[in-house]
């Protein structure tokens, strides 16, 4: 994806369609993330805001947010980090979106797992779980929810429906 996301960020791609752009600069940079390079997604993250400067909309910045609360994860900052994914929630909720709500809501409910948090996290998990049948994303939550919780048929239940959506993705078990 990193290498997939560098090379798609041509000036012909840039001119012809801003968002797509965008979408290709904030591939990259998870890609970076989940790589652990964090000083590598940290400047390219830097080089996007200021891109995306130039031109700024709502969708933008809630994934900007996005993007600084998975870099502040990476750096160990988890209570900042919980900060601006509920800052990217609320503003995702407010644009009433549902990939936008997904898209924020997910990774904010594992944050608030790995920091212990599970009433929090359950709390999330229950207002995306009408999607759970149809995204995996939301499938993926409630496993991980659920093994958290000690309730390991629900956790395998989620999972099960989470493989079924994912098709040809892999995704992992959900971990304690």
């Amino acid at each position: 994806a990193e290498t997939s996301g560098r090379a798609a960020l041509t000036p012909a791609l840039e001119s012809a369609n801003e968002q797509d752009y965008f979408g290709a600069w904030f591939t990259r940079i998870r890609a970076l993330q989940g790589l652990g390079d964090r000083a590598g997604a940290a400047a390219e993250s830097a080089r996007l805001e200021q891109w995306a400067a130039g031109s700024p909309n709502d969708r933008r910045s809630l994934y900007l947010r996005l993007l600084n609360a998975r870099q502040a994860l990476l750096e160990g900052h988890a209570e900042s980090s919980l900060a601006g994914f509920a800052d990217a929630l609320a503003r995702a909720e407010r644009s009433g979106i549902p990939e936008d709500i997904l898209a924020s809501a997910s990774p904010y409910a594992m944050a608030l797992v790995d920091a212990g948090k599970i009433d929090d996290a359950s709390a999330l998990a229950g207002r995306i779980a009408p999607w759970a049948e149809r995204d995996m994303r939301s499938a993926v939550v409630a496993a991980r929810v659920y093994d958290a919780m000690h309730n390991p048929d629900a956790a395998q239940r989620a999972l099960r429906r989470a493989r079924e959506l994912a098709g040809e993705r892999s995704i992992t078990a959900p971990a304690r």
